[in-house]
């Protein structure tokens, strides 16, 4: 099994698993991720599980970490590690700023 099989197999059961997750990133639905690591995943879940987003990996490391927040289960896809790194301040900065305020939520 290579790797990109175990990530589709991974996303896949949990998307099975729970119908609180989903996936989005660029290019994920009709080109199934930039090395083909969502393949399949579009058809077996449809439009409202597989997400397809503008290029904005702040946006939707943004939309993932809320989600998360908010008690779903997002998993963010990006084309490239080094595009993970323009959303990393989503990732650090959102969670630790909305329980310094008060707040309480648990990210998943």
């Amino acid at each position: 099994m290579t790797s990109h099989d175990a990530m589709n197999q991974g996303m896949n059961g949990e998307l099975e698993r729970d119908e609180k997750v989903f996936l989005l990133g660029k290019e994920v639905v009709q080109y199934e991720g930039a090395c083909k690591v969502n393949r399949g995943l579009w058809k077996k879940q449809g439009d409202k599980r597989i997400i397809d987003t503008p290029i904005s990996e702040m946006g939707f490391a943004g939309i993932a970490v809320g989600a998360a927040m908010a008690g779903f289960g997002s998993i963010c896809d990006y084309m490239m590690f080094g595009f993970s790194m323009q959303a990393t301040d989503q990732f650090i900065q959102l969670p630790r700023s909305t329980t310094c305020s008060g707040a309480s939520s648990l990210c998943p």
